[in-house]
């Protein structure tokens, strides 16, 4: 059974097709201003997401006539209650059941024709991600065919394998002459504005279907200058890469793809300057017992870090000089997390003391004490605008308050168990929250409405691993690895990502809650946190197998990593600019690490490889 937001959401893309259902939703909105309201929250929140098709907006002008038109028919109906004929009455239904029949006939007509148009314009640019990695080879094929027929108007089927390979390599290469001339074209111009452009993989780029022994042409970005530079590929998704080549080459390499490689497969292209592939160690910080807690203040200038245990101290460093500012004490027990407001003028703390602190950071000293009242305080962060503090509890609720006063004005429950990790979006919009019950939400910020749920951990397969434990230690590791402790949403509102200490990364469909694609970037060790990089191209995966992942958040690929040993990193925190991360590890250590992004590329999308018996090009 639906509740009233899935039958809205299933109403506006369509899946509800009786008469009957429609009819009675429609009844069920119209009986308050506040279902009203949410039907056309959820058409606004549809569009942004993209789930409504662009060029498709809803007149909300038009739909509150409609609400409006609704009025008039429960007036009709109360006047035909009390006439004594009941005429006006039924000529009201009448027309309002036409008028809102026909209203949504057009709707539907339009968001029907407006999604098949949008797709296929759309096809040749389609993340895969969105679709199952089992069908993607399907995707793949018809990628490639509508690619050849735009660039070859007389096509034949070749069912010789020597004949299909033949135009294949003609197809790319002539393709790839057409991206290198558009490439040279805008390089002059990006080069008179800028000496230093970050490298970009002009081809592959999604969609190319190959066979072994074809020669591929990975195209780049290079302005005729030599470089040296590495190229990878990768069948698994980006977690492990291979070498295909590394050398000194101007702007293109024919990578001649080994007969013994494994077919049938998706792939994906790495390309990067030689040895820029690893994250250089700028300055590490030492000397401490543990550190817990990491930020950096907005402006780049300052890292704070957390302790753990009893009586912690927050450490302010100046990243210019390296140098140790300040110590602030308050808290009575561990530090989970930090967050700088908009400006840097103020830091806030979460402590499982059961309190928050807003501290001024200039001066050093404790503005406000934020009192929870439910148990132990996890993360403590700012809403974009620096006038609200979020926190979350113990028991899975999460409370606000006005970050002037520290009066809590606010309280949600969104969650059965404690919230490990909170965040807002860059909008200030939406809270994304992580929880120790086994599952992650994405949560209205102003009323608390809990949009969508994520299973990142499955109940069933929690219940069993615990019934199946023969000691105590071994039910509380079952119990453990059910904790979500990372949780991230990309700023287009398309896809979250999810993590735990069952050492899985999930990537999810935002509006239907679907799973598109799990990853394990960490050997199956407990990931502690993730972190979006603030202009939103990377995400980092932080591990307890002592590796920070930086990741391609759109295919889950990975950029480069950061090892340093096997002690478990903590918690993580880019700068301003996404060119340097700060982390914390176990032991005490807090590292901050140069990250030579604009010297990586990956392909935008996959291409595939088969066997020349198994693809015949039309």
């Amino acid at each position: 059974m639906m509740n009233i937001n899935e039958q809205i959401v299933a109403l506006l893309e369509g899946e509800l097709t009786q008469d009957v259902t429609i009819s009675n939703l429609l009844h069920t909105l119209s009986t308050s201003p506040e279902k009203r309201a949410l039907f056309l929250d959820q058409i606004a929140l549809m569009n942004k997401y993209d789930h409504l098709v662009t060029n498709i907006t809803p007149d909300i002008t038009s739909i509150q006539n409609v609400w409006n038109r609704i009025d008039q028919y429960e007036q009709g109906i109360n006047a035909e209650s009390s006439s004594p004929h009941g005429t006006s009455g039924y000529f009201a239904r009448l027309s309002i059941n036409s008028y809102i029949m026909s209203t949504l006939i057009i709707l539907f007509i339009g968001i029907i024709v407006g999604w098949f148009l949008n797709n296929i314009i759309d096809q040749t640019n389609q993340n895969p991600f969105i679709v199952q990695q089992s069908a993607y080879s399907e995707l793949a094929d018809s990628i490639a065919e509508n690619k050849l027929q735009k660039e070859n108007e007389q096509t034949s089927i070749h069912r010789r394998a020597d004949k299909a390979n033949t135009q294949s390599m003609q197809t790319l290469h002539t393709k790839t002459d057409q991206i290198l001339s558009a490439g040279d074209e805008n390089g002059k111009q990006e080069v008179s504005k800028s000496s230093s452009i970050p490298i970009n993989v002009m081809f592959p780029n999604g969609g190319e279907v190959l066979s072994p022994g074809n020669k591929l042409p990975v195209i780049w970005n290079s302005h005729e200058m030599k470089a040296p530079v590495e190229i990878n590929y990768s069948s698994d998704g980006g977690v492990n890469w291979t070498s295909a080549f590394s050398g000194s080459i101007t702007d293109r390499y024919y990578w001649t793809i080994p007969n013994e490689i494994e077919t049938s497969s998706t792939y994906l292209c790495r390309l990067a300057q030689y040895g820029q592939s690893q994250a250089q160690l700028v300055t590490m910080f030492d000397g401490f017992n543990g550190m817990n807690a990491v930020a950096i203040s907005p402006d780049g200038g300052m890292l704070a870090a957390g302790e753990p245990g009893e009586d912690p101290r927050i450490v302010l460093w100046n990243l210019k000089t390296n140098e140790q500012v300040k110590e602030l004490t308050g808290h009575r027990n561990s530090i989970i997390l930090l967050r700088f407001n908009h400006d840097g003028s103020k830091l806030v703390s979460g402590s499982v003391d059961s309190t928050a602190i807003i501290w001024d950071v200039f001066e050093g000293t404790i503005e406000h004490i934020l009192q929870g009242k439910r148990g132990r305080i996890w993360p403590a962060v700012y809403s974009p605008d620096g006038y609200t503090v979020a926190t979350g509890n113990d028991d899975g609720s999460i409370t606000l308050w006005n970050a002037m006063t520290g009066i809590d004005v606010d309280l949600f429950h969104p969650h059965s168990e404690a919230i490990r990790f909170l965040e807002y979006s860059s909008d200030g919009t939406r809270l994304i929250a992580a929880s120790t019950d086994g599952t992650a939400s994405i949560i209205d910020a102003v009323n608390g409405e809990v949009l969508q749920y994520f299973q990142h951990r499955l109940d069933s397969f929690s219940y069993l691993e615990y019934t199946n434990a023969t000691t105590r230690e071994e039910q509380r590791e079952a119990l453990y690895r059910n904790i979500v402790n990372g949780v991230q949403l990309l700023d287009d509102y398309s896809v979250i990502v999810t993590a735990g200490y069952n050492g899985i990364v999930k990537f999810w469909d935002i509006v239907t809650g679907k799973l598109i694609q799990s990853k394990t970037y960490h050997k199956y060790k407990e990931v502690s946190e993730l972190q979006m990089s603030p202009d939103g191209k990377w995400m980092a995966s932080i591990g307890y197998d002592g590796s920070a992942k930086i990741i391609d958040p759109i295919t889950g690929a990975i950029a480069l990593e950061i090892q340093t040993d096997s002690l478990p990193m903590i918690r993580s925190a880019f700068t301003p600019d996404s060119r340097h991360i700060g982390i914390t590890h176990i032991d005490g250590r807090v590292t901050l690490w140069k990250l030579p992004l604009d010297n990586i590329d990956i392909s935008d999308s996959f291409f595939t490889i088969q066997r020349c018996e198994d693809h015949t090009i039309e």
